[in-house]
This record gives C-alpha cells, sequence and structure tokens, in this order.
C-alpha cells in the first residue's frame, strides 16, 4: 500500500532535487534519459549543452553534466532513505533543459511521476542503489565519457565532487535518521561496493585529494577529486582544482584571502 506525501513535502522535495511531476512546457532541450543510451542524441545533447555554457570542446559539457545530473542521483539516494517509491529505469526519467529566470544559465529538470511513500529497508536499500548504479548511471557515465574523450574516472569524479553536496541539502531538512541513512548508503556505496558495481575495474570513486588552506576560514578544506575542465571555457583553473601547480595556488590563496577579509 502506498500514501502521497504533503503537499508541502512533495513541493520542497520538487524543489530540493529540481523534480516535476508535469510536462515542462517552456524548455530548450526535452528527451528522456534511455535515449542517451545513443551516440547520435549524446553528441546532439552534448553540442547543445556545450554551446549553453560556452563550452568549446564535448569534454567540458559531459564533466559538467555529470556534476548537474548528480542531483538525480541524490533524489534517489534520498528516495531510497526515506522510504519514497523511484522508478530508476532510464526510460522512466525525463530530462529538461530550461534557462534560468534572470539569467542566461541552463537549468536541469527531471521529469518524476508524483511521489508516493513505500520503499526500502537496509541491505535492500544498498542492493537497490548498486542496481541503479549498475544499470542506469554507469550506462551514462561511459556513454558521455567515449563520446567526450575523456577517462571515466574524470566523469565519475564530478559525481564524487557533486553528489554529497546534494544529499547535505536534502538530509538538513530530514530527521536524525534519514541522515543516518544517507550517510551510510553514501558510505557503503562509496567506500565498500565493488568496482563492477559501476562497471569498471577499479572502483572509480576512490581519489585521493590533497589537504590545502583555506582562504574563508578553519574548516578544512581538500583539492577536488577531478578536474571539472571550466578552465577550457574561462581560462582560469579554480582554488582547488587538483592541476593546479603549487605556486599557483599559493597566489591564488592571498588572493582569495585578502578578498574575504
Amino acid at each position: 500500500m502506498t500514501t502521497r506525501l504533503s503537499e508541502d513535502l512533495e513541493q520542497r522535495i520538487y524543489e530540493t532535487f529540481s523534480l516535476t511531476p508535469k510536462t515542462v512546457s517552456d524548455y530548450n532541450y526535452a528527451s528522456t534519459a534511455d535515449s542517451w543510451l545513443h551516440f547520435t542524441e549524446r553528441k546532439r545533447f552534448l553540442e547543445y549543452y556545450g554551446n549553453l555554457i560556452n563550452a568549446p570542446s564535448l569534454d567540458m559539457a559531459a564533466t559538467f553534466w555529470a556534476n548537474r545530473y548528480s542531483r538525480f542521483l541524490a533524489y534517489v539516494h534520498w528516495a531510497f532513505a526515506k522510504g519514497v517509491e523511484v522508478d530508476p529505469a532510464l526510460e522512466a526519467l525525463q530530462v529538461f533543459l530550461t534557462i534560468e529566470s534572470g539569467t542566461s544559465k541552463p537549468a536541469f529538470v527531471f521529469g518524476v511521476p508524483s511521489i508516493k511513500l513505500g520503499g526500502y529497508e537496509g541491505k535492500e536499500r544498498q542492493l537497490r542503489l548498486q542496481e541503479f548504479y549498475y544499470s542506469h548511471v554507469s550506462l551514462l557515465v561511459q556513454g558521455f565519457a567515449a563520446d567526450a574523450g575523456v577517462r571515466t574516472k574524470e566523469v565519475w569524479g564530478q559525481v564524487y565532487h557533486a553528489l554529497p553536496y546534494f544529499l547535505d541539502v536534502a538530509g538538513a531538512a530530514e530527521p536524525a535518521h534519514i541522515q543516518e541513512r544517507l550517510r551510510k548508503d553514501w558510505d557503503y556505496l562509496s567506500q565498500h561496493s565493488e568496482a563492477n558495481t559501476f562497471r569498471e575495474k577499479r572502483h572509480p570513486f576512490h581519489f585521493k585529494m590533497v589537504s590545502i588552506p583555506n582562504p574563508a576560514g578553519e574548516k578544512p578544506i581538500y583539492t577536488k577529486p577531478t578536474c571539472c575542465l571550466a578552465y577550457k571555457g574561462s581560462g582560469s583553473y579554480c582554488y582547488r582544482c587538483p592541476r593546479l601547480k603549487p605556486e599557483t595556488r599559493t597566489e591564488y590563496y592571498e588572493k582569495l584571502k585578502k578578498k574575504n577579509c
């Protein structure tokens, strides 16, 4: 038996994960996720999305896609932890690209059915997550990486960087036991699952990130797992980029610290 969530909670979830139960009428691009299993549609999307973000090459578009798509991955994590029905199949997901109001920035909107209670517990949650990554996420990562001419590790690195952020945002409004489920599920997936879960020979979430000085305070910060390739569009690396040379990072640190004073 399933029951609907309250309207207020449902609306909050839609906003947190950029979801919609309805067809989006004002969009620049629309497709179902299973269409990305095909080279022609993946390339069409990467070229179109790349143009919107001023990416000079497909590799930057692919890494940005992985970062933004992680918002939907976080929804699946949350749904399993919360006890909410979710269909993780590629063909069940509609993806829309819209333009954020008052800006020229593209935004992803994910079309899903109305949210209903009736989910999974314990080990079953983690098994369902593994199946989701095997039959949904890994297929897309491998396809986009191949089309963009980058290693899958570069794309997985963006998921590893972005997903915990979206999980934290989702968990902030949840009771302690849901936060604990989210933490345990992510820890299991990122540290204790098998590489084959991701159709990889080596686990794609085992990164070595280096501690670096925080120019904005005392909180520890680290380099990102992989470069997002934004420098190809902007001409400069970010402070946390793993490709940044130590002497250049020191220069960035001094400038950022003065700015934050």
